[in-house]
């Protein structure tokens, strides 16, 4: 193996001046427009997961307690 070298490191901060907040305002009002254009685009295939995720577990979890309940009647 060949000897390491020592490689400086150096450190790179981005800090935002308090008259230079017109930046964060137009950040803030895009975020409506894309938050409606993310849920046309990814909305379908969300939908999708989840359901096929979660409602088996709902619905073993409602057929379960259908069998608890059963026994009471």
């Amino acid at each position: 193996m060949a000897p390491r070298l020592p490689v400086p490191l150096r450190e790179i901060v981005y800090t935002l001046s308090p008259y230079q907040q017109e930046v964060m305002k137009q950040g803030i009002e895009k975020l409506p427009g894309k938050a409606v254009k993310f849920v046309k685009r990814n909305g379908k295939g969300y939908a999708i997961m989840t359901s096929v995720l979660f409602l088996p577990i709902w619905y073993a979890d409602w057929y379960k307690e259908q069998e608890k309940m059963e026994h009471r009647y």
